[in-house]
C-alpha cells in the first residue's frame, strides 16, 4: 500500500500497488470537496480548541447552552489534524449524526 497526503486536510488516500497514481480525473473532485470542506472543518476544530483551551471558557460555554435552552449531552472532543478519526469524532459529536 501507498499512502498519499493531500495538502492542509489530514486526509490520505491509500492505493493499491496495481494503481499506484489515480488519474487526475479521479483525484481533482476529491481535492476539490476536501478543500471545500476543509474551511468548516478548520473552524469547527477552532471553535473546540477555543472553548477547551481555559476552564472559564468552557463554564461560560455551559451557562450559554443552559441560557439558549439547548439540550445535549455529549461535547466535542478536541481532535488532531493529522488523525482523521479524531476528525471524524470531533465532528460526529457536533453534528449528531
Amino acid at each position: 500500500m501507498v499512502s498519499m497526503s493531500v495538502k492542509s486536510t489530514g486526509v490520505r488516500i491509500l492505493l493499491s500497488p496495481r494503481n499506484s497514481s489515480p488519474s487526475p480525473s479521479v483525484m481533482l473532485p476529491i481535492q476539490e470537496g476536501l478543500l471545500a470542506m476543509s474551511n468548516g472543518v478548520t473552524r469547527i476544530r477552532e471553535s473546540v480548541k477555543y472553548v477547551k483551551s481555559s476552564q472559564g471558557r468552557k463554564q461560560r460555554f455551559e451557562k450559554m447552552i443552559k441560557e439558549v435552552g439547548i439540550s445535549c449531552d455529549k461535547r466535542p472532543p478536541l481532535d488532531v489534524a493529522t488523525r482523521w478519526n479524531s476528525t471524524y469524532q470531533m465532528l460526529n459529536v457536533c453534528f449528531g449524526v
